[in-house]
């Protein structure tokens, strides 16, 4: 799984920069994409939107990783 910020939208697909490049993945599991929203991938589809509450979780968790 990888964090990445939306380019672009359109039909149910977006444009997606990671820290490997720019791809096409699917918004099937995703609800009110917008431009600029960051998110978090998987193979070709966006998982969710990377809220503030799941980064500051994902700190909490980074010590026991």
């Amino acid at each position: 799984m990888r964090v990445g910020e939306v380019l672009s939208i359109k039909d149910n697909k977006a444009i997606i920069k990671t820290e490997f490049g720019i791809k096409e993945y699917k918004t099937d599991f995703v609800k009110k994409l917008r431009v600029g929203d960051r998110v978090i991938v998987h193979y070709d589809f966006i998982v969710e939107k990377f809220t503030k509450k799941i980064e500051k979780d994902l700190k909490e968790m980074k010590p026991i990783l």
